[in-house]
């Protein structure tokens, strides 16, 4: 029988002293394939070349070979059976999937506890949902109070109004005009254009005429102006666009 064949050969290697690896450098097999064949696992050696190995294993120990190997093939049958029926290694069972593992996990979990969980994750989310309601409201209510035109208290001129009785003939047709905060201006002299652009918040500037001044600002409330050297009631107490013309006989704004 191949099993006591194979019971020899374990028992010779022990009586003549060889330890696996000394074998393995004198036989060239590979210790796992001394181990199969010592144990008689030979369904987990090739079957190309397994009675070779036997040969070789059993010649260097000086094992008499018999008819044992002629029983390797009526044995396939059984050696299979072995091969299936062998455990996974420790590395097989970390092969299975992680959404198996999670799923299996999540299987155990008790239903009173899955109810839990997920009105839990419910509840944080419309937590969330209703913080950033609050803040996206928050926002609007500032924005829109930001935008609101400021009214100020001060003494406005209504439009077209003339200013001749508050500022009395003018003799000289000159003009200084201080930004209260960024305005754009244009500025024309007898006609001509001498200044376009913005004034930043503070900036002063000053022009003189022959005739007749025409200053127009997109923001009457944003200026502060002097005619002549003498100040004059702010434009507007809105943010409105005036056109201020300056010429001997006095002050008209539009």
């Amino acid at each position: 029988m191949i099993e006591d064949l194979c019971k020899r050969i374990k028992n010779k290697r022990k009586e003549s002293g060889y330890s696996i690896e000394e074998v393995v450098k004198k036989t060239k097999l590979y210790p796992s394939v001394l181990r199969d064949i010592e144990d008689c696992n030979l369904g987990n050696v090739s079957k190309t070349y397994l009675k070779g190995f036997i040969k070789i294993y059993a010649s260097f120990l000086g094992v008499e070979i018999k008819d044992e190997l002629e029983d390797l093939s009526t044995a396939e049958v059984t050696l299979k059976k072995q091969k299936n029926q062998k455990k996974p290694e420790t590395g097989e069972s970390l092969s299975v999937p992680f959404y198996k593992k999670v799923s299996g996990v999540f299987s155990r979990i008790p239903l009173k506890l899955k109810k839990n969980i997920f009105f839990g994750v419910v509840a944080l989310l419309v937590l969330w949902l209703g913080f950033l309601g609050v803040r996206f409201s928050f926002r609007v209510v500032l924005n829109f109070f930001r935008s609101r035109p400021v009214v100020e208290r001060e003494a406005a001129v209504p439009p077209s109004q003339d200013l001749s009785s508050l500022s009395g003939p003018i003799d000289r047709v000159a003009a200084s005009l201080t930004a209260r905060r960024r305005c754009y201006i244009r500025v024309f002299a007898d006609g001509e254009p001498i200044f376009e652009g913005m004034l930043e918040s503070g900036e002063m500037k000053s022009w003189r005429a022959e005739d007749e001044l025409e200053i127009v600002v997109n923001d009457g409330s944003a200026v502060h102006l002097e005619v002549d050297g003498e100040p004059i009631p702010r434009l507007s107490a809105l943010r409105r666009r005036k056109r201020l013309i300056i010429n001997s006989s006095g002050i008209t704004i539009e």
